[in-house]
């Protein structure tokens, strides 16, 4: 199934970003959740594809879920050897990347954050953080002030970081896991 495709659809929609459809290899001309899946996430470096045409005229968001298993999921595909090839083609392609930040997070004013990330509902990133792009925060996932996390991170439900922490890139913090700065007392 495609049904994690749910979460980004609804943050699109609360957000009144309107959604056109997926690019996706191995869907081409199916539906999920009500969205066609327009063509192939390689279109975008096909001058010859729709995709590639329509690419300044739309922002894009990698969706590809990696929550830490490097196993094969029901489609017989590696799911982070998928997500890292969709990444390296959307830096490629020079695409626009949006964000989806549900709006029931929580998101410091001083929180810097990179392209193509996800932060779902009741997850909360504090002061001073940083954010490398195509990071995915999942429900009540939380960065403590003045951490540092990396490219392609992600933090599954309730996971986080204590203060002044720095993760490096590629890095999942599981279920009900804190990565503790030396010297912390949490």
């Amino acid at each position: 199934t495609r049904s994690d495709m749910e979460p980004y659809k609804e943050i699109a929609e609360e957000l009144g970003i309107p959604v056109m459809g997926i690019l996706d290899r191995f869907y081409v001309g199916q539906t999920f959740e009500g969205m066609e899946v327009l063509g192939s996430d390689l279109d975008l470096l096909d001058p010859e594809s729709w995709a590639y045409k329509h690419r300044e005229c739309a922002d894009f968001f990698v969706s590809s879920f990696f929550g830490g298993r490097t196993n094969t999921d029901i489609d017989s595909q590696n799911t982070f050897q998928l997500r890292m090839e969709r990444i390296e083609i959307a830096e490629r392609a020079g695409i626009n990347l949006a964000n989806l930040i549900h709006p029931g997070a929580q998101v410091s004013k001083t929180a810097r954050i990179g392209r193509n990330t996800l932060i779902l509902y009741g997850a909360y990133i504090e002061s001073h953080v940083r954010i490398g792009s195509f990071g995915q925060f999942m429900y009540r996932s939380s960065v403590a002030h003045h951490s540092t996390i990396g490219k392609n991170c992600t933090i599954l439900p309730d996971g986080g970081t204590s203060g002044s922490v720095t993760v490096g890139d590629n890095v999942i913090i599981g279920v009900n896991s804190r990565i503790l700065s030396s010297g912390s007392e949490e």
